[in-house]
């Protein structure tokens, strides 16, 4: 029996360096599952706020889904406050080809 996605919490935002703005929020499902409210993906995010996750909160995303956005998530923890700029629209392309390729 698969649980479905029915609530999800913030846990985390993702921030810009410039400016201190949020530009993204992460969220923990009911499933365990990591996802990121993209709220404007022409920013580029520096670090998570607050750093890190815990392990535990990573171990138990990959046990539900490994993807580009666990991955991204996981390493912004590793890092703990030290900045890292990656972009949202490049993550987005690489999370919609990676779904267009396994769907072939």
């Amino acid at each position: 029996m698969s649980i479905e996605k029915e609530e999800a919490v913030p846990v985390a935002r993702l921030v810009d360096g410039r400016s201190d703005r949020t530009v993204d929020w992460v969220y923990r499902w009911n499933t365990s599952e990591l996802s990121i409210l993209w709220l404007d993906p022409k920013r580029t995010a520096h670090h998570i706020d607050p750093p890190p996750l815990s392990r535990n909160t990573i171990a138990n995303a990959k046990t539900v889904t490994t993807d580009e956005v666990t991955d991204l998530l996981e390493e912004l923890s590793l890092r703990g406050a030290q900045p890292i700029c990656f972009s949202i629209k490049a993550l987005q392309d690489s999370y919609k080809n990676s779904n267009l390729t396994a769907r072939r």
